[in-house]
């Protein structure tokens, strides 16, 4: 059974390992059961690789076009970009979650270097207040800062996600935000399959809106590019370059 959020980290790196060479060792064996658990395969495997490589792109191109100064990562998990990416070295990227999960990275981690100056700050996400502050301390010490949400908006409600685009487009140094969306469909197939072995680590699947990146506009966020995964047009998997209006 998966009993904390830190499975699921180690889940999703064992899925992404061809996309990374940190990967494997950040999953270990335990990102191998909890994907055999949940009988997860190469569909996932396709969709997270598809996933890493499309969020890469845009992450890097985004820094080079808007000369971006500082990306938060939050709710970073075992992401490994700055240890991976050919990222400027003034860039300044701030990784922020709960304090086991980047005391775990960092130990697997520590005899790597990070291609630019990497911070980890230890925050619980849900703590609205605490994230406000957080977020006017980063964003007022940027000129021009980029968010990331790789795999987190899923397990928000949409008041919370609402709240968090809120939140994000008060700072004026928060310029650009990169996240994955899932659409209600997909979402409820999801749920079928993973909600109860889910449970355990106090992640529900929720967040898949119709409307798609649409759904930003009214929180002050229009979407700059949008890059759906899967065979056909839909928009049930798709990841968003969004700007602030």
């Amino acid at each position: 059974m998966i009993g904390s959020i830190a499975d699921t980290a180690r889940w999703v790196a064992h899925h992404r390992i061809a996309e990374d060479p940190f990967a494997a060792r950040l999953a270990g064996e335990r990102g191998a059961a909890v994907a055999r658990e949940l009988h997860t395969g190469d569909a996932l495997e396709r969709t997270l690789r598809a996933r890493t490589r499309a969020i890469d792109s845009l992450l890097l191109e985004a820094i080079r076009a808007h000369d971006i100064d500082c990306v938060i990562n939050l709710a970073a998990g075992l992401d490994a970009r700055p240890y991976r990416l050919d990222l400027p070295r003034p860039l300044r990227w701030v990784e922020i979650d709960l304090p086991a999960l980047l005391e775990e990275k960092s130990r697997l981690l520590d005899r790597d270097s990070a291609f630019c100056a990497l911070e980890s700050v230890s925050l619980d996400l849900t703590d609205r207040p605490a994230r406000r502050a957080f977020l006017s301390r980063i964003a007022t010490s940027a000129r021009r800062s980029l968010v990331l949400t790789e795999g987190l908006l899923v397990y928000f409600d949409r008041g919370a996600v609402a709240d968090l685009a809120r939140d994000l487009s008060a700072q004026p140094t928060i310029g650009f935000w990169i996240t994955d969306l899932v659409g209600p469909v997909l979402l409820r197939g999801m749920r079928r399959a993973w909600k109860r072995k889910l449970a355990g680590a106090g992640a529900d699947l929720q967040f898949g809106p119709v409307e798609g990146a649409e759904f930003f506009r009214t929180y002050g966020w229009s979407k700059s590019y949008v890059r759906v995964s899967g065979p056909r047009p839909s928009r049930e998997a798709s990841f968003v370059l969004l700007e602030r209006r």
